[in-house]
């Protein structure tokens, strides 16, 4: 039987908690964000070779009012500008995933993707709608399944992506995953830092 690694999970308060299973061993770190329950960084032993990965679920929307929506854009465009700062500062591989909330269209995937490669977008094929899983009501609001596309992998420019799909629904969560191979590229292909952190950029 196979052996998985699993990062602890928050306390029961965090309403969004993330978690992170690998194959390989793992160590947690913590995220300055003020949101500790939807952002977790490990740095994975890939093979002798140190991988940091970030799951992170961004802020939803918690109104239709206008002020709700602007709040939780607000929160969401800091929180993961906070999480991809702290990403682009460390030295190894990354993978930045997880529920984004954010579609193609969202200046949270704009800014993800001026920094990252998002692997289905380059290794996929589709439309890619994630949520919802199933078809229902949302406040009231009818609405078919797999809508739009919000949950996303994105890597440094050290891995090549050579496949990406939507998985299948487990039956239990509100959202179809998305699944990615990634190849790690040798050290003569790959760059050999991240790009700056965000703070020193003039677009954020």
């Amino acid at each position: 039987m196979e052996r998985y690694y699993r990062t602890p999970l928050h306390p029961t308060e965090c309403r969004a908690e993330v978690a992170i299973w690998s194959r390989y061993p793992l160590q947690t770190e913590e995220v300055d964000t003020n949101v500790p329950c939807r952002v977790l960084s490990v740095v994975l032993d890939f093979d002798g070779h140190p991988v940091r990965v970030i799951n992170v679920h961004a802020w939803p929307f918690t109104g239709l009012d206008r002020e709700s929506v602007e709040r939780s854009f607000r929160w969401r465009r800091e929180q993961i500008a906070l999480a991809l700062d702290t990403a682009t500062e460390q030295p190894e591989p990354l993978i930045f995933l997880g529920d984004m909330n954010s579609t193609p269209t969202h200046e949270v995937y704009r800014m993800l993707s001026a920094h990252l490669t998002d692997a289905f977008r380059e290794a996929g094929w589709g439309l890619g709608h994630t949520w919802p899983a199933t078809g229902g009501r949302f406040w009231g609001i009818p609405h078919p399944s797999r809508l739009v596309r919000i949950d996303h992998i994105f890597h440094s420019q050290h891995w090549q992506g050579e496949a990406a799909w939507v998985g299948a629904w487990d039956g239990r969560s509100d959202h179809h995953p998305v699944v990615a191979r990634l190849r790690l590229l040798p050290r003569a292909e790959a760059v050999s830092t991240n790009p700056p952190p965000l703070h020193s950029r003039k677009d954020v």
